[in-house]
């Protein structure tokens, strides 16, 4: 059975609006996270103070009837997104030790023709790097491309 694609956004739309339903679960923020790369078995979260425990049984209750029917699309981003979010994730997956002076040099994106099944954007740092960085960029990278595109 394919499931329908819906952007995180309007998921997350759709479960805030179901939760508010929920006696005491009306301020309650939630927050949808991949699961799969193809967009399958996402997560969803409540985010905040912590709420009553009926609105995380709610929101689990509500999430399971959504993940039946949909998968989560592409997340649509400028390029000026994407760059900051490839540092920042590059940053953190490298951790407090890494040295960050001088900071990295700002990724180039670069826009590809739209493919089956394919990123429509790539992207490499804008000058050298360590091997460390260069590595964790290139797993970020990859991550990346499995859920975001490039806008129009």
């Amino acid at each position: 059975m394919l499931l329908e694609q819906l952007p995180r956004a309007q998921i997350q739309s759709r479960l805030q609006s179901r939760l508010r339903d929920h006696l005491g679960c009306r301020d309650a923020r939630v927050l949808v996270k991949w699961g799969e790369d193809d967009g399958t078995n996402w997560t969803v979260e409540l985010t905040g103070l912590p709420g009553p425990h009926h609105c995380q049984e709610a929101i689990e209750s509500i999430a399971n009837g959504l993940r039946a029917k949909y998968r989560l699309a592409k997340d649509l981003m400028s390029p000026a997104d994407i760059t900051a979010i490839l540092v920042n994730e590059t940053l953190a997956e490298l951790g407090p030790g890494f040295r960050t002076f001088p900071p990295p040099p700002r990724p180039v994106i670069e826009v590809l023709a739209t493919g089956i099944n394919a990123a429509n954007w790539t992207a490499i740092p804008g000058g050298p790097v360590a091997t460390e960085y260069m590595q964790a960029f290139n797993r970020v990278l990859a991550k990346l491309q499995q859920r975001i595109d490039i806008g129009s």
